[in-house]
């Protein structure tokens, strides 16, 4: 009895180290999460204390921990990424709207002051024909 007890010890105490071993391997492999190596080793202590201080959720508990932090930094990450590209598909239909206005225009002029606007509606009511200085110039090659 004595011995198959001392038996299940040792087998108990490998099975630990190969968990452990697995951990690790397992950490070196996975290509998004990598956990830290204070968790790595934060796992390794709890796992050879499972059993007599620790449970498996208490081993469990700090790959999660490192897994919530990850999670939290894609989430943010991908938050960031939707809010830039609303930006730009807010800017993008603006800069539509604008060449659409552009377009539509029968001749685009440059910018006027009011007291320009002013004066050449004074001038229509009058019935005055005047011109731009682009009409007025005739260029030629």
């Amino acid at each position: 009895m004595e011995r198959n007890l001392e038996a299940s010890r040792l087998l108990f105490s490998e099975t630990k180290e190969e968990f452990i071993e697995k951990v690790y391997i397992w950490a070196q492999s996975n290509k998004e999460l990598k956990p830290s190596e204070s968790c790595l080793i934060e796992v390794g202590r709890k796992t050879s204390q499972y059993g007599k201080e620790n449970n498996y959720d208490d081993i469990i508990g700090e790959i999660r921990r490192e897994y919530n932090d990850y999670e939290g930094k894609l989430n943010t990450y991908k938050h960031k990424l939707n809010i830039d590209k609303e930006q730009y598909i807010d800017k993008c239909e603006g800069k539509k709207q604008e060449i659409e206005v552009w377009i539509n225009k029968k001749d685009p002029e440059p910018e006027r002051e009011n007291k320009v606007i002013i004066n050449r509606e004074k001038l229509k009511k009058r019935k005055y024909t005047f011109y731009t200085i682009l009409y007025g110039c005739r260029f030629s090659r």
